[in-house]
């Protein structure tokens, strides 16, 4: 079992193992994982788990997670279940880890379990235990846990070379709609490009906006956020090959990626509402529970028809039933924001300027169009102020 606590002098823990206890320090951690970057150890000869692979793990298989839920005095806590789905990714997840899709158990994790391993029946470490969905605040059978392939993705570079370095591939993305899955006759967890990164490797492979991306090295997307978690776990320079659909027509793309931190700031690049893989913008407000875009310039001369004197806006594409976003400040796909923290936004980088600027768990005031049709047909615009709460 691992317990950690913050000191003066930084982090340090406990490591307890045939009831030795070992003092660690650690020097630094990659962020979202709980894993040690560089740790001393006063002890030889530690048992280690060995490695799982994420390609074996099934639903419905028994697993353990181990932890010290709750309290230092429970540690070496051991409980079972099974897995109950794969490659969950959401809004609210990607606040947790927007670097990683997540295995769901039912196996019980509670505070205090986060960063203690999940393990099938072999012993292999197939997760790493990082958070519960529960309206109680103590584990109500929905648990997550990153999977081990991202762990060791992390860990690897993090002992090699200091430091992780996620690829990029230079794309602003979406889900695609129902009726455009079907027109085009491609899968529901498809992701349609909205932006390509100027000199990118997206630019250079010749993608473009509207593109539909399909699958990567073969593996079809099953959720349009895995294209972020996909790309953000391979690393730069590696070669991925990207299915695409073009208007109908489908073909295959060569990619070879690059460092994210060329195109990231440092502080984006390390922020768990940062961009990611799959880099867009609209990423770092995952956490709200919100996906964004600008008004095109249709858009902004249809606002200007009824009679509403604007620049542009922010548009909300996608919205998560469940977030605050959409429970308390009522937000809905289809609005349009247009002032937040009372300063205009004409684009989605003007959104995310103002937000940036804002402290985390500070609420802040946004200006709301909600466009309708009337029973006649017309386009009626109601407007509205709202509250949205920037997560901690």
């Amino acid at each position: 079992g691992f317990h950690s606590y913050a000191g003066e002098a930084g982090y340090r823990g406990d490591l307890m193992t045939h009831r030795v206890v070992y003092n660690i320090r650690l020097h630094a951690s990659e962020t979202y994982l709980s894993l040690v970057e560089t740790a001393t150890v006063d002890g030889d000869d530690l048992p280690t788990l060995p490695w799982g692979s994420s390609e074996s793990i099934r639903i419905g298989q028994w697993v353990m997670a181990f932890g010290s839920p709750l309290s230092e005095d429970l540690g070496n806590t051991v409980t079972s279940g099974i897995i109950s789905a794969l490659h969950r990714t959401s809004s609210r997840l990607a606040g947790l880890n927007v670097f990683s899709s997540f295995i769901q158990t039912d196996a019980a994790i509670n505070p205090g379990n986060s960063g203690g391993p999940l393990v099938n029946l072999r012993g292999e470490l197939i997760g790493l235990n990082s958070a519960i969905y529960s309206r109680s605040g103590g584990n109500q059978g929905v648990g997550f846990a990153i999977p081990v392939d991202v762990v060791r993705n992390v860990t690897t570079q993090l002992i090699d070379d200091g430091v992780v370095e996620r690829g990029f591939l230079g794309v602003n993305f979406g889900n695609v709609s129902p009726s455009l899955a079907e027109a085009l006759g491609v899968p529901r967890g498809s992701a349609q490009i909205t932006a390509v990164t100027e000199n990118s490797p997206a630019d250079e492979a010749g993608l473009e906006e509207g593109d539909v991306i399909v699958a990567i090295n073969g593996r079809q997307l099953r959720d349009f956020n895995e294209l972020r978690t996909m790309i953000a776990n391979i690393r730069p320079g590696e070669h991925v090959s990207l299915r695409i659909n073009r208007n109908g027509e489908e073909s295959v793309v060569d990619v070879e990626l690059a460092r994210r931190s060329e195109f990231v700031p440092d502080e984006q690049n390390a922020s768990p509402a940062g961009r990611d893989g799959g880099e867009s913008e609209s990423e770092d407000v995952e956490a709200l529970g919100l996906s964004l875009q600008s008004l095109s310039e249709q858009q902004i001369e249809e606002l200007r028809s009824s009679d509403y004197d604007v620049e542009g806006g922010v548009l909300v594409t996608q919205i998560d039933r469940g977030s605050d976003a959409y429970l308390e400040a009522q937000l809905r796909r289809g609005d349009i924001i247009t002032k937040a923290d009372r300063r205009v936004v004409n684009s989605r980088s003007d959104f995310m300027r103002v937000y940036r600027d804002i402290d985390a768990g500070e609420a802040f005031i946004v200006e709301v169009l909600r466009p309708a049709r009337s029973p006649d047909g017309d386009t009626v615009i109601t407007k509205f102020f709202t509250a949205l709460n920037k997560p901690e």
